[in-house]
């Protein structure tokens, strides 16, 4: 199971990318430093090889960000950061 997002630090567009070694469910959520979901993307298809989202993170105010990827019965963490 993969997990990334960049740039990181990021400004304006953010890209995740992500991957498992199951075919399920894929649901990543974005948290701020208080542990309160921000955005969540669910890919019902699953992801056997590498994926790639984009996001506008222009809107976002500057932190640091937790992004979780769970599939399954697996969970990967990523951190990130958003500046202006």
């Amino acid at each position: 199971m993969h997990l990334q997002c960049y740039p990181n630090p990021a400004a304006g567009t953010l890209h995740i990318v992500f991957s498992t070694a199951e075919n399920s469910m894929v649901k990543i959520g974005m948290y701020n430093i208080y542990s309160r979901l921000i955005s969540e993307i669910t890919d019902t298809a699953g992801v056997q090889e590498e994926k790639s989202i984009s996001m506008d993170a222009s809107g976002m105010i500057p932190g640091i960000y937790l992004l979780r990827m769970q599939a399954g019965d697996r969970i990967a963490d990523s951190r990130m950061a958003i500046i202006h």
